[in-house]
């Protein structure tokens, strides 16, 4: 009908340029009405949706940390390139895949395919010379230590999948006990991969569903893989935005079948898969394999329990974009480049602007102040305004910001004890107010290339290429008057969540 054209077309402006999950804010509301009752907050797909980006912020935030930083900082006081370190660990992880490709590609039953010897793309040789001449450049020691690091970081991954429901126990253990030396030789067996062909953008931006196996079968490779230092880095924060993801679908998992049946039916209806392993005709191995959905795949929000898919049906297809929808529908492709000039004209106009930041922060916190006390009184008005940027909230933001997880904890513990003092309960606030997805940060998500070159100007001296090294500084002041920007940003969303 032509109201219900209106309605779908109000939405969808809606989706587009107010908020992106409108449709499903208003499915939560009818759904409430139905039951009688409020949505709770661990049910309600809406909340889980608006506080995705700001989890996957301070996850990613957390393992830059803790676990990216550390490796950084121990190759650049080594004096080690990323290609130093690059080149160190596809050498020590090449003789393993080789050994693991040659059984895999011998185990078939009637001997059609003969085994490969080189399955990493060098062989054991080459590998064998990467590493004496690396030693030989006495570089052998640091980088061994760079190596422990980088193994931290890919069983922090593996622990994310498992905690995030991506893994079951089984295959996480199996991934953990593979190889000693493992790294991702992108393009057979990299998580990445199986990322970026089961999570397309069939109707718009990206998508909340979780399909396809964390990790692809190792078939072997007779070309050199790319930087499996960068591959890596790129996956653990890949790792953190798909477990996240698939918090989504956990969420919608619980709300659908927590509701009577009467109201699902012709609504939403459960199409569970199986993560199981089945014979490789090729090899004569076994393999973990996932049942797609039998349902269109857009109608339907997958996730996983346990490594096992599941996937929740939407007789309303629209209703089944919205719950996937995490941005706006994409500009035609003619119209992206306009958008790229629009978002640095913003930059040069906004944080990287003096005049803007003071204007911007002078007028924002009486403004807000004022809004404030129209919904909850003068007196929550007043207690807001100590989120102003001279404020105790940006003073504990600033200093929570530096402390690692230990740190962070031992704060909360002090609170927990009654020792803490004013600033170290609002630092304890600031932590939970990360955890339950109020902060307001950047996605360290930046894509393979770019993480290269992240990685190239960070270990990059002054001596060696004074160019990149002095473009590095450059980069990194920006970075930090962001990080400046965003803790009076966020000092005033804190200050709202304590005081009110």
């Amino acid at each position: 009908s032509w109201n219900n054209l209106k309605e779908d077309a109000w939405a969808t402006f809606r989706e587009n340029f107010v908020d992106v999950s409108a449709r499903v804010s208003d499915n939560m509301k009818e759904l409430s009405e139905s039951l009688g009752a409020p949505i709770s907050p661990e049910k309600d797909i809406y909340k889980a949706k608006r506080l995705y980006p700001g989890k996957v912020a301070a996850e990613q935030g957390d393992l830059n940390k803790e676990y990216v930083q550390p490796i950084i900082d121990a190759a650049l006081k080594a004096g080690l390139s990323r290609e130093d370190v690059a080149d160190y660990l596809y050498a020590k992880h090449a003789p393993e895949r080789n050994e693991w490709i040659r059984k895999r590609t011998s185990g078939n039953s009637d001997n059609s395919v003969a085994p490969m010897e080189v399955g990493s793309g060098i062989s054991d040789t080459r590998a064998a010379a990467i590493l004496d001449r690396l030693d030989h450049e006495g570089k052998g020691v640091e980088l061994e230590h760079v190596g422990s690091l980088v193994q931290r970081l890919r069983h922090n991954i593996i622990d994310r999948l498992e905690d995030g429901g991506l893994l079951s126990e089984e295959q996480a253990d199996e991934w953990r006990t593979s190889a000693d030396n493992w790294v991702p030789l992108r393009g057979f067996d990299s998580p990445l991969d199986a990322i970026d062909r089961s999570e397309g953008k069939s109707f718009g931006g990206r998508k909340a569903s979780v399909r396809g196996p964390e990790s692809m079968e190792a078939h072997g490779r007779r070309s050199v893989a790319d930087d499996p230092l960068a591959t890596i880095v790129d996956m653990g924060f890949r790792a953190v935005e798909r477990a996240e993801k698939n918090k989504i679908g956990e969420t919608a998992w619980r709300l659908f079948h927590s509701i009577p049946e009467e109201l699902r039916d012709g609504f939403v209806k459960f199409d569970r898969g199986e993560a199981v392993k089945v014979m490789d005709p090729e090899t004569g191995t076994l393999v973990w394999q996932n049942r797609r959905p039998l349902a269109d795949p857009e109608r339907v929000l997958s996730l996983k329990i346990g490594g096992r898919p599941h996937h929740i049906v939407f007789d309303d297809v629209k209703l089944a974009q919205a719950m996937n929808r995490l941005d706006a529908d994409e500009l035609a492709r003619f119209l992206r480049p306009f958008n790229l000039l629009a978002s640095l004209q913003k930059t040069i106009w906004t944080h990287a602007n003096p005049e803007f930041v003071l204007d911007h922060f002078a007028f924002r916190y009486p403004i807000e102040a004022a809004a404030n006390s129209f919904e909850q009184g003068a007196g929550a008005s007043a207690r807001s305004l100590r989120g102003h940027p001279f404020g105790p909230y940006v003073r504990a933001i600033m200093k929570s910001n530096g402390l690692d997880l230990a740190g962070r904890a031992a704060i909360d513990a002090k609170v927990a004890a009654g020792t803490a003092t004013k600033q170290e309960k609002v630092m304890s606030y600031y932590h939970e107010f990360r955890e339950d997805g109020g902060l307001m940060d950047f996605n360290e998500l930046a894509g393979l290339e770019r993480t290269k070159a992240r990685i190239s100007m960070a270990l990059a001296r002054f001596q060696d290429n004074p160019l990149k090294s002095g473009w590095g500084y450059v980069k990194a002041a920006g970075h930090a008057v962001d990080k400046v920007t965003n803790a009076m940003d966020n000092a005033q969303r804190l200050s709202t969540y304590v005081e009110l």
